[in-house]
């Protein structure tokens, strides 16, 4: 094995990356039951309702905790890598600088819907950014190995990346500027369902990636144990 670190972060990521999708399909299930119990509530079903409501944050709750670990996971792979190959350390500085972005967005957000949205679609951005620099350290060790094949792979895969993610990316930043805070008219109830419809539509752009950059994750991991 020559390179262990790289060999150690890999499965790291790829455990992180895992959790990471399971946490975001749990997140779509759980806004499905929460928003499908509030739109067939009436006075006969209040019960219910509240229940699906409940049982649908807790879903997601479940999903939060599970994408904070991933989160934790995936930086400590990340630096295992870094051991081996310097280019993991871009990723480090890219998801630093998605991490402020964050905050930026939830500090604004309440003032401000679009500076809210620019600052997510920052922290989103460099969030592929930080994908494509563990793509590209991995394919480095893929040359170093000989390994064309992985090296190859992974060049389809972070052109796939920042094509589904950067749609990804647009289309929720959209469904966040037409997306009312709060909804009076029926104009601003159409607005909300398009806003979801464009931000189920990004979310599942991003589990393809997700898929994708999981697959990658596995084959690299798989050299690196050789």
């Amino acid at each position: 094995m020559k390179f262990p670190n790289a060999y150690n972060g890999s499965k790291k990521l790829f455990i992180a990356e895992l959790i990471s999708l399971i946490a975001a399909i749990l997140l779509i299930v759980g806004a499905f039951v929460a928003l499908g119990s509030i739109k067939t509530v009436d006075e006969n079903t209040i019960d219910a309702a509240v229940g699906g409501v409940l049982g649908g944050a807790g879903i997601m709750l479940a999903a939060g905790i599970a994408a904070v670990v991933a989160f934790i996971i995936q930086l400590v792979g990340i630096n295992a890598c870094a051991k081996d190959e310097p280019t993991f350390k871009s990723a480090l500085y890219a998801i630093l600088a998605g991490i402020v972005a964050s905050i930026a967005s939830s500090a604004v957000s309440g003032k401000s819907a679009m500076l809210g949205s620019i600052f997510s679609a920052v922290s989103s951005l460099a969030s592929m950014i930080a994908i494509v620099f563990v793509i590209k350290g991995f394919m480095k060790l893929a040359d170093q190995l000989g390994r064309s094949d992985v090296s190859s792979s992974g060049k389809t895969v972070m052109y796939a990346t920042i094509g589904l993610l950067a749609v990804s990316i647009i289309l929720t930043f959209v469904s966040g500027l037409i997306t009312p805070a709060e909804i009076k008219t029926a104009a601003d109830e159409s607005s909300a369902k398009t806003g979801e419809i464009i931000s189920l539509i990004a979310s599942a752009l991003s589990i393809i990636q997700s898929i994708i950059y999981l697959i990658f994750l596995k084959k690299s991991k798989d050299m690196l144990a050789e």
